[in-house]
């Protein structure tokens, strides 16, 4: 009877550290997977930014590109009173951004 007892608690311990065992393992792939994915989501936060930053530069050169036009424009057709309040309510929203 002692035998079938310490058989029984032997197949238990084993059990247990099995169990164990299998958690570590699950432990150490939950920790690999969060790495994996912070990176991943600094990665989009970095790619974001520079979109950004290549958006804003864009937008600049395009406001300049619609200043030098309005400017063209009115040196070639004369300032006249809604093309001076066209451009400068353009040349007031350009400079805001």
């Amino acid at each position: 009877m002692c035998t079938d007892q310490l058989t029984r608690e032997e197949r238990e311990k084993d059990q247990v550290e099995h169990s164990i065992s299998s958690l570590q393992h699950d432990v150490a792939r939950l920790n690999s997977l969060i790495t994996e994915k912070k990176g991943q989501q600094d990665q989009l936060e970095q790619g974001t930014v520079l979109l950004e930053n290549d958006f804003i530069h864009a937008l600049k050169v395009i406001v300049k590109l619609i200043l030098c036009t309005g400017c063209a424009y009115i040196y070639l057709h004369g300032p006249s009173d809604a093309n001076v309040l066209v451009w400068d309510g353009i040349i007031i929203l350009c400079f805001s951004v």
